[in-house]
């Protein structure tokens, strides 16, 4: 049996480059596998944010079997921070009824893989209704654990706001 080790919380935003404005969520219930849909849109390039308290040192990020290109990085005694850049212009609009699986997979030195599971709906570049109904995304905070003997992080509780 393996025993927990550190815990620790990542959290994670999301922009649009070009305009730096937020993504939308909404609640979907059980309808799906996850339980809230995060608005995106076609041929347009994100950023992602990533903070980690206590710090933590990514080594690899990667989206869809793509490795993500960090823009920047910042560390300090209390967190550090990442932000990695991602474009959605190989993405198609997503039909009616149907959510995409988009997993953010951190390799986190010294304590194994982190997958941050997120379920999106992309909608054409030039939407301007459907993909801003919702919340506003300011961020997802994933609270995490890394138990002992494992290569992996898991994830004890996931928190939109």
């Amino acid at each position: 049996m393996s025993q927990k080790g550190p815990q620790f919380q990542v959290t994670l935003s999301i922009k649009r480059e070009d305009s730096n404005a937020m993504v939308f969520y909404k609640q979907d219930g059980q309808r799906f596998d996850n339980d809230n849909t995060i608005k995106m849109k076609v041929q347009t390039p994100y950023k992602f944010f990533i903070s980690i308290r206590p710090p933590q040192k990514i080594k690899l990020a990667s989206a869809k079997g793509e490795e993500l290109e960090m823009s920047s990085e910042e560390m300090s005694s209390d967190f550090s921070k990442y932000c990695y850049q991602w474009s959605s212009n190989n993405i198609p609009i997503t039909k009616k009824n149907r959510r995409l699986s988009f997993n953010i997979i951190l390799e986190i030195s010294n304590l194994g893989v982190l997958e941050l599971p997120l379920q999106l709906k992309f909608y054409g570049e030039n939407d301007t209704t459907h993909s801003a109904w919702g919340k506003s995304l300011h961020h997802i905070e994933f609270d995490c654990v890394y138990k002992t003997g494992h290569s992996f992080v898991e994830i004890i509780k996931t928190m939109y706001r």
